[in-house]
């Protein structure tokens, strides 16, 4: 069980969401069609993610598009936290002030019973504050940015272990979007690398980054420094997708030194196969169980289309895995795949549907568990129910 778990994400203002709150509790699979807010949510954690760090509105500007399609001169996140035996919320909401981003509010609560909660961090005025040692008094900030959150100044500055913990809660939220994957020739008619096959300078690292752009320093890491009994489990894990014919996972040495690349070894070969040359399935199910066995301290993973690339077969193990992961942090998973939603343990409990309503605006539906148990008679799944065009029979919108 990881330390801090993000168990609810609030969102409002952001691309087509006005306002809604997405309780989390195992695996959460967002479903709806293309622009319903399924990529707008995996955002919004990214961004919540990205609150705990210095430079937010230099981040929010240069990533994150600024204002640009956003559907509100104002947008506020927020985030509950389960932590060490107490319940977090924190929330922050940030205006347009002509082409400045002003702070607008700012506040973490903390409560032992999840329902009476005591602010310990708040705006006021033009000063952020927090509740001191003593837990009576209220002190200011010695530094105080109107441009961005600052949880993190806080956390540097108070020495409360209440705001350390949201802290590092926030930091320790991985999102994933579809991995590159892109073909060694396809890459090079083009003019570019391939993230995940070409070599890569070596790095430490603490899990998969983003498209899998150091997924041979990942496998490194987990081959010769995680001991030999858990290099062994993942191989085991590696060969429930692609069979016992894996023997190794190994690396090639650029010559020109300083540099990796992935290498896979089959008892049937003499010679390992290069990354370059493996199967977009098989690439894409190897960075799967990169990101699955490494990044142990995770609150919260939240992966956009991870069934991209995979066949059925490896979709069902990977479903597994994410399965097992959410035993230790909630699992956010956006697809359009119905084959996943068939192979979900409790589709009742983890099935989203985004749907947009009259204005355009993201809301969220879940399965009413009669009607889908009425339903199941005849269908294998909730994918399945859902290809025959029979979703808005057995989705109710969540209160």
């Amino acid at each position: 069980m990881s330390d801090h778990r993000i168990v609810e994400v609030r969102i409002q203002g952001l691309r087509c969401i006005q306002q809604l709150s997405l309780k989390l509790e195992g695996v959460t699979a967002l479903i709806g069609e293309n622009g319903s807010g399924k990529s707008t949510i995996i955002e919004a954690c990214e961004i919540l993610k990205r609150a705990a760090d210095r430079g937010f509105g230099n981040f929010f500007h240069s990533i994150h598009g600024g204002w640009a399609g956003m559907g509100s001169d104002r947008v506020a996140l927020g985030a509950d936290i389960e932590s060490r035996g107490q319940r977090m919320r924190y929330d922050f909401a940030i205006r347009r002030s002509n082409s400045a981003i002003v702070l607008e509010s700012e506040s973490l609560s903390v409560s032992k019973d999840g329902e009476n909660y005591r602010e310990i961090v708040k705006k006021s005025g033009n000063r952020v504050m927090c509740v001191g040692k003593n837990d009576n008094e209220w002190q200011g900030l010695t530094h105080w940015s109107e441009a961005e959150p600052n949880i993190c100044y806080i956390h540097e500055q108070s020495g409360l272990e209440e705001v350390r913990q949201a802290v590092d809660a926030l930091r320790h939220i991985e999102c994933h979007v579809p991995l590159d994957i892109s073909p060694s020739w396809v890459s090079r008619t083009v003019n570019r690398g391939s993230l995940l096959r070409d070599s890569v300078l070596i790095e430490p690292t603490e899990g998969l980054n983003l498209l899998g752009r150091n997924l041979a320093n990942v496998y490194h890491a987990l081959k010769n420094e995680s001991g030999t009994a858990e290099w062994g489990e993942t191989l085991d894990w590696i060969r429930l997708g692609l069979g016992d014919d894996i023997e190794d996972v190994g690396f090639g040495v650029d010559p020109a030194g300083g540099r990796i690349a992935l290498r896979v070894k089959y008892t049937h070969l003499v010679d390992p196969v290069p990354a370059a040359y493996l199967s977009d399935g098989t690439l894409a199910y190897l960075a799967i169980v990169a990101m699955a066995r490494a990044g142990r301290d995770r609150s919260l993973l939240a992966f956009d289309e991870p069934d991209l690339h995979l066949h059925p077969h490896l979709l069902a193990r990977v479903l597994g895995f994410f399965e097992t992961l959410s035993r230790s942090h909630p699992v956010i998973l956006a697809s359009h795949s119905d084959r996943l939603l068939d192979q979900l343990d409790d589709p009742v409990q983890s099935a989203v549907l985004c749907d947009l309503d009259e204005e355009h605006h993201t809301r969220l539906l879940r399965p009413n568990r009669q009607a889908y148990e009425k339903w199941i008679e005849r269908y294998r799944g909730l994918g399945d129910i859902r290809a025959e065009g029979h979703e808005e029979s057995v989705m109710t919108e969540e209160s």
